[in-house]
């Protein structure tokens, strides 16, 4: 699930790629001696809004798992889950 900050930058992102047509629409229309500046401006401007729209897709909300409780083993000191029966370095049954 995406994040509220990732929702965020993806709304962002569809701004600054929606304002990069926009410019690189109005530099078609331009002259051939502006347009080439106004061209490479609104694609680097159309590459922000899909790095901002790329960023928010993959931001994650907070991990809602609770950690597994640890025990000790009685023989190496080996740190266990509680429901593990044995231990998972010395392989001895733990109490």
């Amino acid at each position: 699930m995406v994040s509220a900050g990732g929702v965020a930058l993806i709304i962002v992102g569809l701004l600054v790629l929606i304002f990069g047509f926009m410019i690189f629409g109005w530099a078609l229309s331009l002259p051939t001696l502006f347009a080439g500046q106004y061209l490479i401006f609104g694609g680097l401007i159309v590459a922000a809004g899909i790095v901002l729209i790329v960023l928010g897709a993959r931001t994650r909300g907070k991990n809602k798992e609770k950690p597994v409780p640890l025990s000790t083993c009685n023989n190496c000191g080996t740190r266990n889950p509680v429901t593990s029966e044995f231990c998972g370095k010395c392989g001895i049954k733990n109490a």
